[in-house]
Parts: structure tokens; sequence; C-alpha cells
């Protein structure tokens, strides 16, 4: 294949199934970027709010956060932070 689209994320997947390695793979120009976010509508009470960021907070210090970002996406660097709120 000369070319193809796909996510970056998924990439060394589909070219293991294909019979290549990921080192095969070249990104030539990234044309989709994307973060995951959770939202909550305006009428969810601050203590919930307070809840689900303290829970992040939490796994942040403890490691738990980076340890699962790594199992899903090993060759990307942590999110910054990104809490919005309104």
């Amino acid at each position: 294949m000369d070319l193809m689209a796909d996510s970056p994320d998924s990439v060394a997947d589909l070219a293991k199934s294909a019979g290549y390695s990921v080192k095969d793979v070249k990104m030539v120009y990234p044309f989709a970027k994307s973060q995951i976010y959770i939202a909550m509508s305006l009428g969810t009470s601050d203590e919930v709010v307070a809840k689900w960021n303290g829970a992040l907070d939490s796994m942040k210090s403890d490691g738990s956060f980076e340890k699962i970002f790594k199992k899903y996406y090993p060759n990307h660097d942590l999110p910054g932070p990104a809490i919005t709120t309104f």
C-alpha cells in the first residue's frame, strides 16, 4: 500500500494484520487531532464536579493515570491540563 489514512493509535495493529511492522509505516501528514474529554451538564452540582476532579488529581498523583494512559497510548506524551469550568 502506498498511502492510507488512519489513526496513529490503531496503525500498529493494522500494519501487523497486513503482515508489516509499525516500523514499515511512516506518518507523512497528520490531518486530524482530537482529545477526549468528560463533559457534564451545566446543571451538575459543584460537589459532583469536585469529586471527578479530585479523583483525576489522585490518579495523577499516585501514577495510576500515567500507567493507564501509557497502556493504551504508549507512543504519546501525557496530555496537559485541559479542565475548563463555566
